[in-house]
């Protein structure tokens, strides 16, 4: 290059960093590491500044998976399926019990998802091996719930 100048030097587009000198930045054939950036912020480029503390989770206890939310949601399905099996004749149950088990267990597995995500991309996750059954356990019975109260549902509209 004839032009003498770095063509890796791109400190003039960077506000925040050191002035440009006019000395060649080159240190036997290679650039120089930049400059560390001021401790309190973090520069992540396009003009945002960001403190470095806010990018990660708090620290202390390592993470687990919000079990609570698949409790309920068998919880409701169980109730879902004593009330279609026991109580199905009356419409008014067996169709309550369809939405219990139904629309508000699968509400109750998706909260759990998308809270074990979250928890997931902590540092600290401890994963603990029973969570996939009970998944697996919410999502059959929820699956029951529905079919147990369809089937009083059916079974009343075919009557009249």
């Amino acid at each position: 290059m004839s032009s003498g100048s770095n063509p890796f030097d791109f400190s003039k587009y960077n506000s925040s960093g050191p002035a440009p000198s006019s000395a060649p930045s080159l240190t036997n054939g290679q650039p120089q590491a930049p400059a560390a950036a001021p401790s309190g912020n973090a520069s992540f480029g396009f003009g945002s500044q960001q403190a470095a503390a806010d990018l990660s989770p708090q620290f202390g206890a390592a993470a687990k998976a919000p079990v609570i939310w698949l409790a309920g949601a068998i919880a409701c399905a169980l109730v879902a399926i004593v009330v279609a099996a026991g109580f199905g004749a009356s419409p008014p149950l067996a169709i309550s019990a369809w939405f219990v088990g139904g629309p508000i267990a699968i509400a109750l597995i998706a909260c759990f998802s998308l809270r074990d995500t979250r928890a997931r991309t902590h540092t600290l996750y401890s994963a603990d091996a029973r969570v996939p059954w009970i998944y697996r356990l919410a999502l059959v019975l929820s699956l029951a719930a529905v079919v147990v109260s369809a089937l009083s549902i059916a079974n009343w509209v075919g009557r009249l």
